[in-house]
């Protein structure tokens, strides 16, 4: 599954290109990531936890 973040300011999806299993990100919620956004041009700061995991990734495009 891919994690997906999403831009606070223009509401659209980032994906990550980051492959990970349920198991794997509940283990690491707690960890810090910073993503570059295509949208708005910043890097959005939060952790694992604030992403959600996609298994269909024409669902992110």
């Amino acid at each position: 599954m891919q994690l997906v973040f999403c831009c606070p300011y223009v509401n659209k999806p980032i994906p990550t290109k980051i492959l990970i299993d349920r198991d794997v990100a509940a283990k690491t919620k707690d960890y810090p990531i910073a993503v570059f956004c295509p949208h708005c041009g910043f890097n959005h700061h939060g952790t694992i936890a604030d992403g959600r995991l996609v298994a269909d990734t024409a669902e992110v495009e």
